[in-house]
């Protein structure tokens, strides 16, 4: 399966910085309205370094960073 992760980043309080949360709140939103699993959807907040086992764990082709 071509696995692709969406990685979220970045601070909900701050105004514009808020952006990568957003998209990727909205993202799990529609994966999951559409019964997608190839897409996974991690809102990461300010701290994205707290996921590298999630993504180690579902070994993705591709990597997007949304900041």
């Amino acid at each position: 399966m071509n696995r692709k992760i969406v990685l979220g980043i970045g601070n909900p309080l701050g105004g514009d910085d808020n952006i990568g949360p957003h998209v990727a709140r909205r993202l799990q939103k529609k994966v999951k309205e559409a019964g997608r699993q190839d897409i996974i959807a991690i809102d990461a907040g300010p701290a994205p370094e707290g996921y590298t086992s999630v993504i180690r764990q579902h070994r993705p082709e591709q990597l997007i960073l949304v900041d």
